[in-house]
């Protein structure tokens, strides 16, 4: 691989870009600054302490009320200053300045290592105010990804393939590594507001990223493992169960779950997000259908459980993950954390009608069953789990685990890939 290179400017050092782009940082108005880290200490100063303890973690991110409270008061704060720009250079502007004064909270209050600070309190936090609060900002960065993704692919495509196929990482992973590596180092460092070509220089700023990341995992062959740790810290006892869990079923997932997640990179990368959504997670009605075979129940209620088995399975290549990837949609969306969002539709009401789902769930369920039981009585059990099925199918929002991305039903095809997988979980063809 070292003889292949990356066709990105490799003047424009990422460093370099950080005093140079932005060399008004060192010079910051120090009165605002304090403003700010007043403003995090005040109302999420509490919650913080607890989340750096991680024995005492029940979830993995500051409660909802007080982030919706603290960024209303942001905003409150730098009207004057935020009002003559456009949506995303606000969000990018609270996400950097909330960045800023997380670091400074550890610093002078927390006093983890750096590791431990992003993995338990920098990465869940940021991303969480990401898809909760900032859609523009998230929606920004992750098209810019994906652009300087597409334009080294198409430039050094080689590069992208040897990378991918010498470390077995799917090519979202690579991306969401991406997006990692700028919320933990670019994010507090670039202010957006001293920034007069918002998409131009982003676009430079990750073409860094990328040049250096590629650089660094050439280098590192050989100990992948070690630096995905060192980038990540991942928390072998994320997932661990309390000693004072009387029910040892749960325990016992709660190891199985470790031990898959320890398989590979992209297991682990998917374990660590699924705690960001913890406390919002819904029922996965794809996910239950797909694993509705076994017979142990506990297994469908588990939901962080469900999606690293699927993910799992896809990795092994199980029997039956190729059929999946014959209807596009559905594999994308058992590839999905399902989370509440009350705001939000996880369809596209122009093209898909609850009505026409839940008679097509009517339809597969009805077939197989239909020589067993009383036509009127089947029909009124049938009308039943479909509703329900269909109900929560349609339910909050649908976010891809490693991209961060929002899936949303919104193909008229999605009614006949649900028949088929439907007939395919009931009769395996």
């Amino acid at each position: 691989m070292s003889h292949v290179a990356v066709r990105v400017n490799p003047n424009l050092h990422l460093e370099q870009n950080y005093h140079t782009l932005n060399g008004n940082f060192d010079n910051y108005d120090l009165s605002n600054y304090k403003r700010c880290y007043q403003l995090l200490k005040d109302n999420l100063g509490d919650e913080l302490i607890q989340l750096s303890y991680h024995d005492n973690k029940s979830t993995y991110t500051v409660k909802l009320k007080s982030l919706k409270n603290y960024f209303s008061k942001f905003y409150q704060l730098h009207s004057l200053i935020l009002e003559p720009y456009c949506a995303i250079t606000r969000e990018l502007y609270f996400l950097h300045e909330t960045a800023k004064a997380l670091d400074q909270f550890n610093n002078k209050v927390l006093n983890l290592s750096n590791q431990k600070f992003r993995a338990r309190i920098l990465y869940p936090n940021i991303i969480y105010l990401l898809i909760r609060m900032c859609p523009h900002a998230r929606n920004f960065l992750q098209t810019t990804i994906k652009k300087v993704y597409r334009q080294i692919n198409n430039s050094s495509n080689a590069l992208i393939f040897a990378h991918v196929s010498s470390l077995y990482l799917d090519e979202e992973v690579i991306k969401t590594d991406i997006l990692y590596e700028f919320l933990g180092n670019g994010l507090k460092k670039l202010d957006p507001l001293q920034v007069h070509n918002l998409h131009g220089f982003y676009i430079r700023v990750f073409q860094n990223i990328f040049y250096y990341y590629f650089k660094k995992e050439q280098q590192v062959h050989a100990s992948m493992h070690n630096v995905w740790d060192m980038q990540y810290n991942l928390d072998t006892n994320m997932s661990t169960s309390s000693a004072r869990l009387t029910v040892y079923k749960d325990v016992l997932f709660d190891i199985q779950i470790k031990r898959i997640y320890k398989r590979s990179p992209t297991i682990s990368q998917i374990c660590y997000n699924f705690s960001i959504f913890r406390n919002i997670v819904l029922n996965n009605e794809l996910q239950s259908m797909y694993f509705s075979k076994h017979t142990d129940s506990t297994l469908l209620d588990n939901s962080e459980y469900k999606l690293l088995k699927f993910y799992d399975n896809d990795r092994l290549n199980e029997k039956g993950i190729m059929k999946l990837k014959e209807l596009p949609l559905v594999y994308q969306l058992l590839r999905c954390i399902h989370i509440k969002n009350p705001t939000a539709k996880a369809y596209n009401e122009m093209l898909i009608k609850p009505e026409v789902v839940r008679e097509a769930v009517v339809d597969e369920l009805m077939y197989p069953f239909k020589n067993f039981f009383h036509e009127n009585v089947l029909h009124d059990i049938i009308n039943k789990i479909a509703t329900n099925f269909t109900t929560n199918l349609l339910t909050g929002e649908y976010i891809n685990p490693l991209t961060l991305a929002t899936i949303k039903i919104n193909q008229i095809s999605f009614i006949i890939q649900l028949k088929k997988f439907i007939n395919f979980c009931l009769t395996g063809d």
